[in-house]
């Protein structure tokens, strides 16, 4: 018969005892973190203190002894952080006398069906990754032939803080934007899981050797995916594997840091939006719904409800910009994913916005869309911007774009986007018959034009600047 136990989030918890006010009392603020990962509770003493001697979370009174010793049993849930206090000479703290710190520690694990002898010997100053052996016997007496083992290892934090974590062998890590729902299985028991977006949690170490895995869908608890031992999540001989649940798609990759590894939940696509001005977007595979949504600049957006393998398309629209046709940027085919795409303008001309896409060592397709050309205004003035012939200047056309197409849009009169156009022209909007001379813009580096109103018998003078910007900060390797 299998039981189900469901978890919950723990609060971290403190092995620390709250003082009354009319204690004598000096804060020590422990340098040691220990994470727990192991799928269980466990319990943390000193190496060289027994249960039987340990009050479990007490402190000596600082009014009784000169020093203030951390022999207490710390209870820590799976998933929880203790900061444990070693054995501590007061006078040390003072500078008035040295002290050695036992920082060795020892932990039992909690478990309803093993016995599990205590591991001995964790050394809280090392900084070498090892694993360790655990030591099992059934509860109720039967035959038990497995071997397990946790990873034992420290983890130093953005702002340096080391940890210790104590963890199973694998862990389940979602770097989805979404909340996922697991269903874990050995011999015994169910245990299911909500993992929230960029959470890990650890698959309890008797699971790993005879365990599955099951993802379910949090919508629909009668939908799942397949179900699938947890070692073949573990083949090295595979990068990535692929998850399909109804609608929505999964890329599992493993990841190996030291002794643990990691399964990560990512999406099969991910569109980004890297030019300066926001991007309308419909995205489909055949014969599914179509995603229809903005992009702002910079933003991305993972995209879970298209399989790999079917082809993805894609049309587009950015201000002052007409719908581009449907266009191919996902295929299993490279030769039919397009490399830009083409938006008309209101009257004339057309503007291509540039497509690159790769997949990253994830497993992830990226796709992002960027221009390669960006005017920005940084005048007080209306501007209105021509392309020019290579070798008739005086061959002007007006850019696509500069002009709201709907007179509610939220339009950017700063920026716009253009073309590979060597040479380009520029008028004030108040007197447009006024335009200046050609001026190249694939040359870097600072120049000036000048704009010559002869009706009004005055001359403006304008300063350009041509650099080089990235166009988003997201990297991928092909």
């Amino acid at each position: 018969m299998k039981m189900t136990r469901e978890y919950r989030k723990q609060q971290q918890q403190s092995g620390t005892k709250d003082m009354t006010e009319d204690e004598e009392y000096i804060e020590y603020i422990s340098p040691y973190t220990i994470k727990n990962a192991t799928g269980y509770s466990i319990e943390i003493l000193a190496d060289n203190v027994s249960k039987e001697e340990s009050k479990q979370h007490e402190l000596s009174s600082i009014s009784e002894s000169k020093s203030r010793y951390a022999n207490a049993v710390f209870a820590c849930n799976d998933g929880a952080s203790v900061n444990y206090l070693v054995e501590v000479d007061l006078n040390h703290l003072l500078g008035q006398s040295p002290s050695s710190l036992n920082s060795r520690i020892k932990f039992y694990i909690k478990h309803d069906k093993l016995s599990i002898n205590p591991v001995y010997g964790i050394n809280l100053q090392s900084s070498h990754p090892t694993e360790r052996a655990l030591e099992c016997t059934r509860k109720n007496g039967n035959a038990f032939q497995e071997k397990y083992s946790l990873a034992i290892q420290t983890e130093i934090l953005e702002n340096n803080k080391k940890i210790l974590l104590i963890s199973s062998c694998v862990q389940i890590k979602n770097n989805l934007s979404m909340t996922l729902k697991l269903l874990l299985e050995n011999e015994d028991e169910k245990i299911e899981r909500v993992v929230e977006s960029g959470e890990t949690i650890s698959v309890p170490f008797d699971f790993i050797a005879k365990g599955f895995l099951t993802v379910l869908n949090t919508e629909n608890p009668t939908v799942s995916g397949s179900r699938s031992s947890i070692l073949s999540y573990l083949d090295s001989a595979k990068k990535y594997h692929y998850i399909a649940i109804k609608e929505r798609n999964y890329v599992i990759t493993p990841t190996k840091k030291s002794h643990i590894t990691y399964l990560e939940f990512n999406p099969p696509f991910v569109i980004k939006n890297c030019c300066p001005l926001p991007l309308l977007y419909e995205v489909f595979a055949p014969s599914s719904t179509a995603l229809c949504d903005k992009l702002e600049p910079q933003e991305a957006r993972q995209v879970v409800e298209f399989s790999n393998s079917k082809k993805v398309i894609a049309k587009i629209r950015m201000q002052g910009l007409e719908w581009s046709a449907e266009s191919i940027i996902y295929s299993e085919n490279p030769l039919s994913i397009v490399d830009c795409i083409n938006l008309k303008g209101i009257e004339t001309g057309s503007l291509s916005i540039n497509v690159a896409s790769a997949f990253d060592a994830s497993g992830i397709y990226k796709i992002f869309f960027y221009c390669k050309t960006v005017i920005i205004n940084e005048t007080l003035l209306a501007l209105m911007f021509y392309s020019c012939d290579e070798f008739n200047e005086n061959n002007r056309k007006y850019l696509p774009g500069q002009d709201p197409i709907d007179k509610d849009d939220d339009f950017d009169t700063r920026t716009i986007l253009y073309g590979d156009s060597k040479k380009l022209a520029v008028a004030i909007k108040k007197s447009p018959k006024t335009v200046s001379g050609s001026f190249p813009v694939h040359v870097l580096g600072d120049q000036s034009i000048i704009l010559e109103d002869f009706a009004q018998s005055r001359a403006i003078e304008l300063g350009i600047n041509v650099s080089i910007h990235t166009a988003g900060n997201q990297t991928f390797i092909g």
